[in-house]
């Protein structure tokens, strides 16, 4: 069993994590989430490096202070596996949970989207294929 489950402002601050090329400030991840306040994050930073969601990068001046650059400990694909196994135990039928899934990110609104889904799907199943031939 899972033992922290992040709140939605825990997990816009992760996304805004996830998506950066670089690590964060407080402020950079307020200015990357509006309607989020820097007391809220600088609280919520905490809690995620408490729970070894995040991790202090590096210590930087920011103006006339010193600020800590906060980096993700854990990789977005690590903390959606554990939601899909705690909320679906991947027992007897993972192919249909998995279809399930996949199918659910399909709008069916944007052919484009969908496309471009697809492509990323194969390139991934691909990779997947290789790995698996290599390692045996």
């Amino acid at each position: 069993m899972k033992a922290y489950k992040l709140n939605k402002n825990e997990l816009d601050i992760m996304y805004v994590l996830w998506e950066s090329k670089k690590p964060l400030t407080a402020a950079e991840i307020v200015e990357g989430k509006k309607g989020l306040t820097t007391p809220t994050v600088q609280r919520l930073l905490k809690k995620l490096l408490e729970n070894d969601y995040v991790e202090v990068a590096e210590i930087v001046q920011v103006g006339k202070v010193l600020a800590r650059n906060y980096k993700p400990k854990k990789r977005m694909e690590e903390y959606l596996k554990e939601e899909v196994e705690y909320f679906f135990p991947l027992s007897k039928n993972k192919g249909a949970l998995l279809k399930g899934i996949v199918s659910s990110f399909f709008s069916g609104d944007s052919k484009e989207d969908d496309a471009q889904i697809l492509l990323e799907l194969e390139e991934f199943i691909e990779r997947k294929k290789r790995k698996m031939e290599n390692e045996s």
